[in-house]
């Protein structure tokens, strides 16, 4: 095969793997998707639940100090290190706070055929994926997109904007991969349960 034969080749897989990939943002999605990565190398996606907390998955190695930003980078000072508020490694999911930010996300109900847009850092590189919810089982989603290494953690939002679920894992189902997000029904508990547990200490400091 001449070098041309196989440029052409490599284009051509290239543009299969992100054909369903778009690389510009919309107007309906609210600028609160960050790159997370680990001093180790490893690297996620996670969305800013309200000022100054990032929503992730717990699968996340964070052995080593992670750190949150808005490029992908490497370590930098203006990088943002983030302390873990809360996990639940059975629900494989995880808050983070860091130092700044700002941005809230809005939940919803996930629906059956819904279109949705997921927005992560796969293979550390910025991109946005639309598809559907093909099936919703128990407190899980499952999309038609296909989403690359780093994606795990990407936000899934429905055409206004609002969260729906977030992506966890990458499922083969006989006819190629489909994509596993959590669904806002569990978040949203998660989320309730870490404002519940911050009253009550808050409230046990005050009769203190």
């Amino acid at each position: 095969m001449s070098r041309t034969s196989k440029l052409s080749a490599l284009f051509l897989v290239l543009f299969l793997l992100f054909a369903g990939y778009q690389s510009s943002d919309t107007a309906e999605i609210p600028d609160i998707v960050y790159f997370i990565y680990a001093a180790n190398g490893n690297f996620g996606t996670g969305v800013m639940t309200k000022d100054g907390y990032v929503l992730t998955v717990s699968h996340i190695d964070h052995e080593k100090e992670l750190y949150v930003s808005k490029e992908v980078t490497l370590a930098t000072t203006a990088d943002k290190k983030a302390v873990i508020v809360k996990q639940d490694k059975e629900k494989d999911l995880m808050l983070l706070q860091i130092s700044s930010g700002r941005g809230t996300v809005e939940l919803a109900d996930p629906k059956l055929d819904e279109e949705v847009i997921v927005i992560g850092y796969p293979l550390g590189t910025r991109m946005i994926s639309h598809g559907r919810i093909m099936a919703i089982k128990s407190d899980m989603l499952f999309l038609d997109t296909h989403c690359l290494a780093g994606a795990s953690g990407s936000p899934v939002f429905n055409k206004d904007g609002k969260l729906v679920g977030l992506i966890q894992v990458e499922i083969a189902d006989g006819n190629g991969m489909i994509n596993g997000a959590r669904s806002s029904k569990t978040i949203r508990k998660f989320l309730e349960k870490i404002n519940e547990d911050e009253n009550k200490e808050k409230k046990e400091k005050d009769k203190n």
